[in-house]
């Protein structure tokens, strides 16, 4: 039993005779392989015949058009002189820029995506950045209200005590007048009496 590379060995071989590969017969089913397969299915002995449902690059379709043969190997066969080489030859360069294109919309694709992965991220890291930005600015407001309301309560606490203190300082202030206003006048002193002798002479 051939194995999977000395399949694809001899399937690039009878390609190659066929004048659709023009790559080397490494046993490697590479993009030249895959658009030499394409120009043998695209030759017109092969139109309307049915695909086979896995898509088998040695056998793509169910059934050989007349004058085709498998191989021993399971690969494709030379053709009869209904092969057209130059008409296969054209399809096969169709399909290869069929295949370009594909490669290179798909390569737009992915670098596309890439792009938007990286708009995506670069859009997130700036989003959290200005929530980051957002917390430190709320936490910082909220510092310096806390901090300028402490600052008002002292102020109003000392304007209350200088406020106390000044009423109690007038309260006393008041107390001592009204204590002045009630204090009886002080009497004059009394006249001595006069001595008892000047009192017998009168």
């Amino acid at each position: 039993m051939a194995t999977s590379i000395e399949l694809i060995k001899s399937q690039q071989a009878a390609l190659q005779a066929m004048g659709l590969y023009k790559g080397k017969i490494d046993g490697a089913w590479n993009l030249q392989s895959r658009l030499a397969m394409a120009g043998l299915q695209h030759n017109q002995a092969f139109c309307g015949l049915k695909a086979r449902s896995d898509n088998n690059y040695f056998s793509p379709f169910e059934k050989l058009p007349t004058g085709w043969a498998w191989a021993s190997d399971g690969t494709v066969a030379f053709a009869d002189s209904t092969f057209n080489s130059a008409t296969a030859d054209d399809k096969a360069t169709e399909a290869g820029k069929a295949e370009q294109e594909r490669m290179a919309n798909e390569a737009k694709a992915n670098a596309d995506k890439a792009e938007q992965e990286k708009v995506a991220k670069e859009a997130a890291a700036a989003e959290e950045k200005r929530l980051a930005d957002e917390k430190i600015a709320a936490e910082q407001a909220e510092e310096k209200r806390l901090a300028d309301e402490k600052l008002a309560a002292e102020v109003e606490e000392k304007r209350l005590a200088d406020e106390k203190i000044a009423q109690d300082a007038q309260a006393a202030e008041l107390l001592k007048q009204q204590e002045a206003a009630v204090e009886p006048p002080a009497q004059a002193p009394e006249a001595p009496a006069a001595p008892a002798e000047e009192k017998k002479a009168e």
